[in-house]
């Protein structure tokens, strides 16, 4: 979720709610979420300084009576601050891991999805094609709808576990130069992807998924494709902005160009079912060369030299995975290898060092074991 945001409200524990305490939550990318309270804290531990308190799930209410779900709550003991208008009062900063706003959910077993819609930058890019158009004649901008505003589902990948859905939505809307005169039309495409398990979860298995498909849309940009924004639909039909505990690379994207592609989803439209199957698949396989490759990408402020050595260490991973871990495959024998661990054994001087000795021998040794 890209913007930032500050809502006051009030704040409790599910066992307590009426000791509430009046507080801020705000919200920035550099930052993260961040629930500061006033008054006395929710412990009586005041005197254990340094010490770091957990709570699962800190409920609340904005104060224009939004509904606010904390999830994974760490905070310190609380201090004493000055304030012109009360010369002592307490503060407490509480770190919330995940944020859901507009549910409360009494505990954690609780939180619990049906669907979670994603948004991801550089999607609209890379899907290259719009619902609505626009072009100029005689020195008027016309504005065209290629198809109905009301779009469907589009079904891109579905297996026993897991299927996502495209789905676009325009919404319309006048600029004014005051309320009673419109000045002219504004228009917002937008397109997210739907994923849905085979029941019910919890935001981390979904979370599991909606990464993977931010690494391929990584790959296929060049570029880092953050989350912009997620709204989930709960088991009882309820829609919730989340604000997930994950990182953001960088702040600050570029816009994307034709040349920085690898292909738009209108290259590969007829057969994308397919790549994206293909690339779900075999995730247990390549995990760790997405995740080498893809810190390429999302940490583009690192030196030549440290990019030089992550494609290494990708292409290195790609190497060992493909070759023993997927089709469990060796270079030979363990009864030929045993035959040329001798010849390499006896090839080393003699008046090498007892503990180097040892050393190669494990390196080497450690090849027939596996």
């Amino acid at each position: 979720m890209l913007e930032s945001f500050e809502y006051k409200g009030k704040f409790w524990l599910p066992s307590n709610q009426e000791d509430s305490k009046v507080g801020t939550l705000k919200y920035t990318l550099e930052e993260g979420p961040l629930l500061e309270l006033e008054g006395e804290p929710f412990t009586e531990e005041l005197e254990i300084l340094f010490k770091v308190f957990y709570e699962p799930i800190i409920l609340g209410i904005t104060s224009d009576g939004k509904p606010v779900t904390l999830e994974d709550c760490i905070w310190y003991v609380p201090h004493l601050g000055l304030s012109s208008g009360n010369p002592l009062y307490w503060s407490t900063k509480i770190q919330p891991g995940n944020v859901y706003l507009g549910e409360h959910f009494q505990c954690r077993d609780k939180i619990k999805f049906k669907n979670i819609s994603v948004r991801y930058f550089y999607l609209d890019d890379w899907l290259a094609s719009r619902v609505v158009s626009t072009k100029v004649e005689n020195d008027k901008q016309l504005l065209t709808v290629t198809s109905p505003l009301s779009l469907p589902l589009t079904l891109l990948s579905s297996n026993d576990k897991l299927k996502i859905y495209l789905q676009r939505n325009v919404q319309f809307g006048f600029t004014h130069f005051h309320p009673f005169q419109p000045r002219g039309v504004k228009v917002e495409e937008t397109s997210w992807l739907r994923f849905e398990l085979n029941e019910s979860r919890n935001l981390r298995d979904f979370l599991s998924f909606i990464l993977n498909i931010r690494d391929f849309l990584t790959f296929v940009m060049n570029n880092p494709a953050n989350l912009v924004a997620m709204k989930g639909e709960t088991e009882n039909n309820k829609k919730v902005d989340i604000i997930a505990d994950i990182p953001y690379f960088p702040t600050k994207l570029p816009r994307s160009t034709p040349q920085d592609i690898l292909f738009s989803y209108k290259d590969v439209a007829d057969r994308f079912h397919d790549i994206l199957a293909n690339w779900l698949g075999k995730t247990e396989l390549l995990q760790p060369v997405y995740f080498l490759y893809t810190q390429i990408l999302y940490n583009q402020a690192n030196d030549p030299h440290q990019q030089l050595l992550s494609l290494t260490g990708a292409l290195e991973a790609l190497h060992l995975r493909s070759k023993n871990f997927a089709h469990k495959q060796k270079y030979t024998s363990c009864d030929k290898y045993k035959k040329i661990f001798e010849e390499l054994m006896n090839a080393i001087p003699e008046d090498t060092e007892a503990d180097l000795r040892n050393k190669i021998s494990e390196m080497w040794v450690c090849c027939i074991i596996r």
